[in-house]
């Protein structure tokens, strides 16, 4: 694992998850896998990273282990216990969807796009998010394939977070992540 706070940052979770500070969940590594186990409705959260950081590139693979939705956050800063805990913007799957929204103690949906043929629970599935600026692009596509990926690009009105840390999240389930990388962008 490289420093937690420089760029370029990747985390392959092969020796624990030093770095990464827990706001709720049971976290757990294994075999290159940061898992959440406890589940709820609490909006699980571990964050990593530089809330210096401004324009990035986040990468990495989630799964659904049980439940509803899980993802990353970027710009993350103020985290806290609590669903909507943290000032930020998240990205997350379903079974049947991709979700950006913003987080400042309220959830506000900003874009979605459907997940083409469903996501089943235990499936890997590869989010890329780009934040530049005020816009953030968004794609996925299931972990190895070679589809093109689905996605959309968001400009931000508000322009509401323009820097901060990145991390993973779920909520109402459980969710494994692998393969975290951010790299600079802009």
């Amino acid at each position: 694992m490289a420093n937690s706070g420089v760029l370029p940052y990747a985390d392959a979770f092969a020796k624990g998850r030093s770095g990464w500070v827990d706001y709720g969940g049971c976290w757990a590594t294994s075999g290159g896998v940061l898992s959440e186990t406890c589940g709820g409705t609490g909006g699980n959260k571990s964050i990593a990273g530089s809330t210096g950081w401004t324009d990035y590139r986040l990468a990495g693979d989630v799964r659904i282990d049980g439940g509803a939705q899980a993802g990353f956050v970027v710009r993350a800063s103020d985290p806290g216990k609590g669903a909507d805990a943290l000032d930020g913007y998240y990205v997350g799957v379903s079974s049947r969807r991709i979700v950006l929204g913003k987080q400042n103690g309220a959830w506000r949906e900003l874009a979605q796009t459907a997940v083409p043929g469903g996501l089943a629970t235990g499936t890997w599935y590869h989010l890329t998010v780009k934040a530049v600026g005020c816009t953030l692009t968004v794609t996925g596509r299931p972990s190895g394939s070679t589809a093109t990926p689905v996605g959309f690009t968001y400009k931000d009105p508000d322009c509401s977070f323009t820097r901060g840390a990145v991390g993973v999240r779920d909520q109402a389930g459980t969710a494994s992540w692998r393969h975290v990388t951010v790299t600079r962008s802009g």
